[in-house]
């Protein structure tokens, strides 16, 4: 059924089947449906297909430029419909999403400056969240750069289940 909605043109439905793809490590499905939903022009599917792009393990999938200019207008997109709804985000990508995301794809085009700096907003605003494994993983983010390394995501499969594991590129 989620598939039958993204093949009729809902952008939720292909940023999900997308999400699935990927996590299943179907990376050219994922880059099709990830691509096809951003075209929306939503925050929060805008995100999600930057992420791929700048965190993406295989470099057939991998585009650092594209990854960039596609976090960009994420983050422009989010402020936008924050200015739209009045509010700290609601209905909207989380700020510190959008730009964890743009330190992601600073670092996969080489700008490690520009990585920390964004990443270092990004633990500042998470700090007084209650989801301290979030914030692990943001510190590990923000020494990965600071060490001049990428942020890729890895599909690590089992015969009884698929999850998907941040880490560094070496």
């Amino acid at each position: 059924m989620l598939t039958h909605a993204a093949f009729r043109g809902s952008s939720v439905a292909q940023n999900l089947v997308g999400q699935t793809m990927n996590e299943q490590g179907d990376f050219l499905g994922a880059s099709r449906w990830f691509g096809s939903a951003a075209a929306a022009g939503v925050a929060d599917f805008e995100n999600s297909f930057a992420w791929f792009l700048a965190t993406c393990p295989d470099p057939e999938f991998c585009d650092p430029p594209k990854a960039l200019s596609v976090a960009l207008d994420a983050v422009r997109y989010s402020e936008i419909e924050r200015a739209a709804d009045g509010t700290s985000g609601a209905g909207s990508v989380a700020r510190q999403d959008v730009l964890d995301t743009l330190a992601a794809a600073d670092a996969a085009v080489g700008d490690f400056a520009g990585a920390i700096e964004t990443e270092s907003k990004v633990l500042e605003i998470m700090r007084s969240s209650p989801d301290r494994k979030a914030v692990v993983v943001a510190e590990a983010k923000l020494v990965s750069y600071k060490a001049g390394k990428a942020w890729i995501v890895h599909v690590a499969r089992d015969k009884d289940k698929t999850s998907t594991i941040d880490h560094p590129k070496s």
